[in-house]
């Protein structure tokens, strides 16, 4: 693709086409908008997080537990927590979880904490009659929507399935060069870690109308109410395996991820300096340093995983991105197509081992999340509501090409307490090739954008390197596999 071309209109049936000059330009102004819109909504969201965490102290009984969080603890002792609450003399009580027995019968994540949230809500009642269980169904239900609290309890019946999780996370990084010994918590080896904080964003839902597009390719009224049209999900996304149908969505996405995505995360790299440090000559010969004026390669996920949870659909247990396969130096995008609230919503660590529960959630189409969904542990409830949750998950890494030929694309730590450790900035070959793209062609397209271009101009600056749309296959998930 030349510097002039962009993506097509979502709306756009055919190929990849160059667009006018001045649509360019209306876009790339409203793209300028927006980044201004999320730099205020950022700031008021670190605003609202300070008040929380100040009311959270103020009031330690209300929220989580205070305990040791495992983001504090030596690895071996984090995971040999479970053995300490899991003790066959503890005794039950109201916080106490069920008995192995017990666990057995539920026989799920799910259906664990369902019984634990049933057993929290009757707790102030001391016998509720099997009437008043009815007659409060729909009451809890709403308080259940409302919020939801990880205290001690939560935490004792969450533990067995986090431990598993745990071992599935550090079995993936003893793949990998990254030192196993060292705490998740810990950036060694873990490139672009400026990027990972979970951020928040909005954008133009009229711009980039996913939720109507992927709607009428579904034929589906409305995503919130997609369970009424099939059993299953491979029911209500079969229309997707029609080429037609697929495309049309696939342009509106791929129009999303590189006219606004890669923009706001290239703009938020270039805000923490994160290419000069890439081409900077530290450390490593100057042979080795590029030069001022190169790219950087956007890799990102082709087709996007779609997740629907479904009325009373069942919990899904804690995991992380490098268990199932992918790179850590994937970052994740989170992109509800309708509202996302309480137990419909994506539960998650805002860091590595740090076990802080909080939902991704919204109220209406228009916000999403980047998170480092490669390491932080996710999971979900059973949704008690009586919509559905639609939500588009998809992942992009960073690398510089003329860095990656080069065994030396790390830089040393000079701010931290083990100055002999590297710490690579971008990614690696290695990072490059996880399962996904070591299965073959067709799970990632790429996209460049020249580090000469001014912020202002990121728009224009993406080019994608293909001009052809891939076909999914199994690796994307329902409804290809």
């Amino acid at each position: 693709m030349s510097p002039g071309m962009t993506i097509a209109n979502p709306t756009n049936t055919s190929l990849l086409e160059p667009e006018h000059g001045h649509h360019r330009s209306a876009v790339s102004a409203c793209s300028a908008a927006m980044m201004e819109v999320n730099e205020k909504f950022l700031r008021e969201q670190e605003q609202q997080q300070q008040q929380q965490e100040a009311s959270r102290m103020q009031r330690p009984s209300m929220g989580m537990s205070r305990t040791k969080s495992v983001f504090a603890m030596p690895l071996t002792e984090a995971m040999s927590l479970s053995s300490l609450s899991g003790s066959s003399s503890e005794s039950l009580s109201e916080d106490s979880p069920p008995s192995a027995a017990t666990h057995r019968q539920l026989a799920s994540f799910g259906a664990a904490m369902r019984h634990q949230l049933r057993k929290r809500h009757c707790s102030d009642d001391e016998e509720p009659d099997q009437e008043d269980e009815n007659d409060n169904h729909y009451q809890q239900q709403q308080q259940q929507q409302q919020a939801i609290h990880f205290d001690s309890g939560m935490r004792k019946v969450m533990e067995p399935y986090l431990r598993q999780a745990r071992s599935l996370r550090e079995l993936a990084r003893s793949r990998t060069e990254i030192k196993v010994d060292a705490s998740i918590a810990g950036s060694v080896g873990v490139p672009y870690t400026c990027l990972r904080q979970e951020r928040p964003f909005l954008f133009d839902e009229h711009s980039y109308p996913l939720h109507s597009i992927l709607a009428r390719a579904l034929s589906v009224p409305d995503l919130a109410y997609i369970h009424q049209y099939g059993d299953n999900d491979y029911q209500v996304l079969q229309p997707l395996l029609n080429t037609e149908n697929r495309q049309v969505f696939q342009y509106a996405y791929d129009n999303f991820v590189t006219s606004f995505c890669l923009p706001l995360l290239h703009s938020v790299a270039i805000a923490k300096d994160l290419f000069h440090w890439a081409g900077a000559n530290s450390g490593a010969e100057a042979t080795d340093a590029p030069t001022r004026c190169d790219s950087i390669t956007y890799r990102y996920q082709a087709f996007p995983t779609i997740h629907i949870a479904r009325p009373g659909c069942p919990a899904q247990p804690p995991r992380c991105a490098t268990s199932l396969g992918h790179s850590i130096g994937c970052l994740f995008f989170h992109i509800p197509l309708t509202p996302s609230q309480g137990d419909a919503a994506v539960f998650c660590e805002s860091h590595p081992g740090k076990e802080d529960w909080h939902p991704l959630q919204t109220k209406s189409v228009g916000m999403g999340y980047m998170y480092d969904g490669a390491r932080c542990l996710q999971f979900g409830l059973d949704n008690t509501s009586a919509t559905s949750r639609v939500s588009l998950e998809f992942c992009v890494l960073l690398y510089r090409e003329e860095r990656t030929s080069s065994p030396r694309s790390f830089r040393p730590v000079v701010n931290s307490n083990t100055l002999s450790e590297d710490f690579y900035d971008l990614c690696t070959p290695e990072m490059l090739q996880d399962r996904f793209a070591a299965a073959g062609p067709g799970y990632y397209e790429e996209a460049v954008i020249d580090l000469g271009r001014q912020p202002a101009g990121l728009l224009d600056a993406v080019r994608r390197k293909s001009r052809k749309l891939v076909t999914p296959d199994g690796r994307f998930g329902v409804p290809f596999c």
